[in-house]
């Protein structure tokens, strides 16, 4: 059986961020992700800006960072729009390379002493005495961590949140959805 303080499911921002903090303030933490690569397939959340990294000890990259936003235009579905320029919003913000950006966090969190397990499901999730057993797999070996706290950082339909019996139900009236395009070739006034 392994032995932790912490166990963080899901090595994405959130996760990360969670096992660096943890880990640099004296804990033995382990970072799980179900993934083969941390950051692939990416999800959403693409569209960060630069006091929010900030606040969070994040030192924007160009290695992550697609392109720098000054502004912006939203559209609503009936047709109405606004348009934020630099006067409205005097904060610059970032669309990001969010497969890179996600192992850089989980990067950060290895570094920081984080131990860090790819592929690696939890099957079960069982509360005693001052703490947790998760029984997991990974690469076909079964196995036991023994943890004083768990972490659900995989997301708003956080199978580890259903094992705790903290999420019974995941309502899609909860959830924020939207369309994202990728798109080349546009001809925009400003490219930022």
């Amino acid at each position: 059986m392994i032995d932790a303080d912490i166990v963080i499911i899901g090595a994405g921002p959130a996760g990360s961020i969670a096992a660096k903090h943890a880990t640099l303030r004296g804990a033995k933490v382990i970072l799980i992700d179900k993934k083969s690569e941390i950051g692939t397939p990416k999800r959403c959340a693409e569209g960060v800006y630069d006091p929010g990294l900030r606040l969070l000890g994040i030192e924007p990259n160009p290695r992550w960072i697609a392109q720098t936003i000054y502004g912006g235009v939203l559209h609503s579905p009936d047709g109405n729009s606004i348009q934020f320029d630099e006067e409205l919003l005097p904060v610059c913000g970032y669309v990001l390379e969010r497969k890179v950006f996600d192992k850089y966090m989980a990067m950060d969190a290895a570094r920081a002493g984080a131990e860090i397990m790819i592929k690696t499901f939890v099957n079960d999730l069982k509360r005693e005495d001052n703490g947790f057993i998760l029984h997991c797999d990974s690469f076909g070996e079964k196995f036991q961590i023994k943890a004083k706290i768990v972490i659900g950082a995989d997301g708003p339909e956080s199978t580890i949140g259903i094992k705790a019996g903290l999420n019974k139900h995941n309502s899609n009236k909860y959830m924020l959805s939207c369309a994202q395009y990728e798109m080349c070739n546009v001809e925009l006034p400003r490219d930022d």
